[in-house]
């Protein structure tokens, strides 16, 4: 059992694919991965399925192939970077009492597994892994990623509030680095007029956006 448990993730995906819309896939494999987080992390007596669990894999040396299904999770709903925006009619239709919206895909699945994995503390040096690989990388892609998840703080889904991210996420000389990327790669590409300004805004960079419109 414990062998087949790295790819009952996928396999219940492509069950899904063909009723599924795309989100409802993605909140899927946010909840499955979760789950296999929690299995792995449980401390002894506060679960005993999720103990039976992860002492099944450790015996059968699958702890580290589990390990690397989240990275690979993670390193999945970052593979791109999209915006959906929703200006006022958009937001009036959806019943919300806002003149517009920004909606980052998949921004909700990996915030909650990054703080599952601290919430659980074991494995949550795959969380520190993670925000390091982003705060490391010039790749647009990933800039945008780490964007986001500092803007996201105060969000109701936010990531974790652990050291590690908040020292990249206070660093305003790596910030600054960072919107630089965006404002060359992502800001033309991003199918929003307000996102980008509001991210800027929200980390504190407004003085340099100003700078760069004087």
């Amino acid at each position: 059992m414990a062998g087949r448990v790295p790819y009952e993730i996928e396999r219940l995906l492509a069950e899904a694919g063909s009723r599924w819309d795309a989100p409802a896939r993605e909140a899927l494999r946010a909840r499955l991965t979760a789950s296999l987080a929690q299995g792995l992390d449980s401390p002894s007596g506060t679960d005993r399925r999720a103990d039976g669990l992860a002492d099944d894999l450790a015996d059968d040396g699958l702890l580290a192939e589990c390990r690397s299904e989240i990275v690979g999770c993670l390193l999945h709903w970052t593979r791109d970077f999209t915006v959906t925006h929703f200006d006022r009619d958009a937001c009036a239709a959806k019943g919300w009492g806002r003149r517009y919206f920004d909606y980052v895909q998949r921004s909700e699945a990996i915030c909650e597994t990054l703080c599952d994995l601290d919430r659980f503390a074991r494995h949550a040096d795959l969380a520190d892994g993670f925000i390091t690989r982003l705060a490391s990388s010039d790749e647009p892609v990933s800039v945008g990623w780490f964007l986001e998840l500092a803007r996201g703080q105060d969000d109701v889904y936010h990531p974790p509030t652990r050291e590690s991210f908040q020292r990249h996420f206070t660093d305003i000389a790596l910030l600054t680095h960072k919107q630089v990327i965006a404002e060359e790669h992502l800001r033309r590409a991003t199918a929003s007029p307000t996102y980008w300004n509001d991210v800027f805004t929200k980390l504190g960079l407004e003085a340099h956006i100003a700078n760069k419109r004087a």
